[in-house]
């Protein structure tokens, strides 16, 4: 039979039967027909289900004309485990009926009781439980008398899956692992690696972690040896969950990631959607919600095509978390009703618990307090019931914080919550439980008692968030949950003990710029980037460069007004630079998850530097000011040399925000200055100097007694951009009488300047630029023509320097000098993306240097000057 693939596709194509019944005739007279048709039809089992079904039909109606019973056997059972993929349970089942009838009249029991294994499982699909359990041990005891102990364990291993989905896990967990027993004495070593990923799946969900790696990781390394790469990637899933649910959010997308490209090499869709719904749960627990719903709504389209009614429920209670926490309450509504009705059809209990959880944390959202009780109680009736303490966890602290929310004595059961939490590594819960205590205590006016809630709470944060190095997943883990810091340090300023104030401090630079000095920390390591590992992904990521210098290019041959607004641009172009930046990030992403996988980094961040020594790195004449701001306070730390001068709170955060946008009011005005008129030049410095001088009355003249000549200023939050050292004093600007220097943590400032003298072998105070090496690149263009002549006259001002004009200004130049440089100075056309700020860039002759692109290099310079437009304009995110 030549040419089966396209053969078979020619058959499935035709508009009548003819080619069908014409196939079926001259198959019908070739005894190996059935055989060689099921040899090809198997392997589309698990990436073409549909196609494998029409295909064993056809077999089917070959081996019936043929009267050939044992193939017609042979040929339905193919054709219900195809069923079966697709979740078509009740098909499968009549296919899997009339393939035992015909083994039965070729008078092969065992046949027979082999076709009918899959029968128990798609009994069990359909809640059907009493029938299947009856099937199985019908069948049993057919297999032990025919000594076929290998059906044996296949049949134990589908009673394992039964229990499990009725959430009965003691005794699934004996089933698999009597399953397993059988699978290991006859020698069958892969269903034995599937029962031991079974027994795994089963000790997660009875909350023994350890236990379940072990097994996975034994389990995988014999599906590996055995070639079966998707079945590895299945249990990459299970460890991605596993490590998601033990906070490892990094590490789980790593295994979900590398998982989700093995399926779509395979076309696996049934396993890459069930990949994509654990990835969205990552997503969500991580606050990135749009790639939450993306991974949502892809696994949504392919259970609602293949009808896998449980998955597709499981996914719905998914989105409706996600929806919630964006705020769409009717739509996460309409999905939680939609799997609150499927799990009620499919009787599972545990499902239909968790569907309530998230309902009442709707009706919480909402204001509906007291159905948001009722749907917590019944999830917890049911968790209670299964002795699943950390899902029981979940629903008391939802219960425990209603209580607190009305005044009503909650703190011994939110006590518990904690205590639980922390039993089953459930961190999350953990750190929100003993933040909700501290709050009570604070509250209550036992102080003493809520540092100690709070001080746990940023513990286990820390400990959290150590586990997520990819900074997009870092700076969005943390967006809802700064708050646990800034609780903390309030509840010490307000202690305000001596060493409180130190702690306050420790705890505040805990809080920020963590990411950027571990990069700073861990740069001179020079790590192996595994480059040659990740070429495939090395290869698109410079495809895509490619291809966004290229539009950048475009867009800024309209002119510097024009590129000036690239960020709001709504052209053609920036629609194409859009997508590209999206693959580009996306591609970055991929990158940094593959190579966590390969070579996991170190665990946790360094402790940052305690007030002591930040204040013995500081030169005599030198204060440190760190700014602190609640939602009504701000606050400044000020260290000298001799240790913490002073803790004050300065003004109120809402005055500050006032007098910050009055002066960006008056700087946006100044670029229309041609057009308001010559009166306006000044109104506008009169303007200017109210503002400044209001900045400098709440936030320089209070702690102006504390001051010395040179100031190290570490801004926080809206405080971060403000020109300080243009403040006004009514007399002189704050530059005139101090020297600023400004650092995004007192942590990184502290490795920049001991650093320094380690590795210069330079004092503090004395200035190495004079002697050093200087790089001067300018690349001229509309608006800025100049910049040639700006840096000629700089090469005639500095000794030993490099100057690259125009075309000979390129980013490999660049790279190649800038290493050995201790002055960079670069006057060139600069773009800062508010929107996507890792995509902010300075040009090149050849091409654009992106934010993101600085990671690369390895820099030793004392001063860089990016003498541009949008270089000194900054964008926040958290930590």
């Amino acid at each position: 039979m030549p040419d089966l693939d396209g053969l078979c596709d020619l058959i499935i194509g035709a508009s009548d039967s003819s080619a069908r019944d014409a196939f079926v005739a001259q198959a019908a007279k070739d005894p190996e027909s059935v055989t060689l048709l099921l040899e090809h039809i198997r392997p589309l089992l698990h990436t073409e289900p549909a196609k494998a079904v029409r295909l064993s039909e056809i077999a089917a109606d070959v081996a019936t004309i043929r009267r050939d019973h044992h193939d017609t056997a042979s040929a339905l059972r193919v054709s219900g485990q195809a069923l079966r993929m697709l979740g078509r349970h009740t098909e499968a089942l009549g296919a899997l009926n009339r393939a035992a009838e015909a083994a039965l009249e070729a008078g092969d029991e065992l046949l027979a009781a082999q076709v009918r294994k899959g029968a128990v499982d798609s009994l069990g699909m359909l809640g059907r439980t009493g029938e299947a359990v009856e099937l199985a041990a019908q069948l049993l005891d057919v297999f032990e008398s025919h000594g076929a102990d290998d059906d044996r364990a296949g049949v134990l291993l589908n009673l394992g899956s039964i229990r499990f989905r009725a959430d009965e896990y003691a005794s699934a967990l004996d089933y698999y692992e009597q399953a397993y027993e059988l699978f290991i004495r006859c020698d069958n070593h892969l269903m034995a690696a599937q029962a031991q990923s079974n027994c795994a799946n089963v000790l997660v969900h009875l909350e023994r972690p350890e236990e379940s790696i072990d097994l996975y990781s034994s389990a995988r390394e014999r599906f590996e040896a055995l070639g079966r790469m998707a079945d590895a990637a299945v249990l990459d899933v299970n460890v991605g969950y596993l490590h998601f649910v033990s906070g490892r959010h990094a590490d789980a997308l790593a295994a979900l990631t590398h998982a989700q490209a093995v399926f779509a090499s395979l076309n696996r869709d049934l396993d890459l959607a069930r990949a994509d719904l654990d990835a969205a749960m990552v997503y969500r627990a991580l606050n990135l919600f749009p790639e939450a719903e993306i991974c949502a709504d892809r696994a949504i389209e392919v259970f609602n095509r293949m009808g896998v009614d449980y998955d597709y429920a499981r996914t719905q209670v998914v989105k409706a978390t996600v929806l919630i926490a964006s705020d769409r309450l009717a739509e996460a509504g309409e999905a939680l009703q939609t799997a609150c009705l499927a799990f009620s059809v499919q009787r599972n209990r545990l499902q239909l618990a968790h569907s309530r959880l998230a309902l009442a944390g709707l009706f919480l959202a909402v204001g509906r307090k007291d159905d948001a009780r009722t749907e917590a109680h019944r999830a917890l009736r049911t968790y209670s019931r299964h002795k699943l303490l950390g899902w029981s966890a979940e629903a008391r602290f939802l219960l425990a914080g209603l209580s607190l929310t009305e005044g009503k004595p909650g703190l011994r059961r939110m006590h518990n919550v904690a205590r639980v939490a922390r039993s089953c590594a459930r961190g999350s819960l953990e750190c929100r439980a003993e933040l909700a205590l501290g709050r009570a205590c604070s509250a209550a006016g036992k102080n003493h008692r809520a540092i100690a809630h709070l001080r746990r709470a940023v513990d286990v944060l820390e400990h959290e968030r150590t586990q997520i190095a990819p900074e997009h997943l870092h700076s969005s883990f943390l967006q809802d949950k700064l708050s646990v810091y800034e609780d903390l340090i309030v509840a010490l300023l307000s202690r305000g003990k001596p060493k409180d104030l130190d702690e306050a401090l420790n705890c505040l630079e805990r809080s920020k710029s963590r990411l950027l000095l571990e990069r700073i920390q861990s740069a001179a390591l020079k790590p192996d980037r595994a480059t040659d590992r990740l070429h495939p992904l090395s290869a698109r990521l410079a495809v895509l460069r490619a291809e966004l210098c290229r539009v950048y290019h475009r867009l800024h041959d309209t002119g510097e007004t024009e590129a000036r607004r690239l960020y709001v641009d709504t052209s053609r172009d920036f629609g194409l630079l859009a997508g590209l930046e999206t693959d580009y990030r996306q591609a970055l992403n991929a990158s940094e998850l593959a190579e966590l996988r390969a070579t996991p980094g170190p665990d946790g961040f360094r402790d940052p530097v305690a007030a002591t020594g930040l204040s013995k790195a500081l030169m005599p004449d030198e204060t440190l000011v760190e700014y602190f701001c609640t939602a009504d306070r701000v606050y400044a730390f000020i260290l000298g040399p001799e240790g913490m001068r002073a803790a004050i709170c300065l003004a109120s955060t809402h005055a500050v925000q006032i007098a910050a946008s009055n002066m960006r009011y008056q700087l946006a005005k100044s670029t229309l200055g041609d057009e308001l008129g010559p009166s306006f030049a000044g109104r506008f410095e009169a303007d200017m100097a109210n503002s400044l001088r209001k900045l400098y009355d709440l936030l320089l003249r209070p702690i102006a007694q504390y001051l010395t000549p040179r100031l190290v200023i570490v801004p926080y939050g809206p405080l971060h951009g403000l020109p300080f050292h243009a403040f006004w004093d009514g007399s002189m600007y704050a530059v005139d009488r101090w020297e600023f220097l400004y650092a995004p943590s007192a942590s990184v400032w502290h490795e920049r300047v001991t650093r320094a003298s380690v590795l210069r072998d330079t004092p503090r105070g004395v200035d190495s630029t004079s002697s050093g090496r200087a790089l001067l690149m300018a690349v001229p263009g509309p608006g800025i023509e100049k910049v040639a002549s700006e840096v000629e006259l700089l090469s005639r001002l500095t000794l030993n320097s490099s100057c690259f004009i125009g075309e000979h200004a390129t980013i490999a130049k660049f790279r190649e000098e800038a290493g050995s440089s201790r002055i960079l100075h670069l006057a060139t056309h600069a773009l800062f993306r508010q929107d996507n700020p890792l995509f902010s860039g300075l040009r090149f002759a050849d091409g654009w240097l992106l934010a993101r692109d600085l990671y690369d290099l390895e820099l030793s310079c004392d001063l860089a000057t990016l003498s541009a437009c949008q270089t000194g304009v900054s964008y926040v995110e958290p930590g």
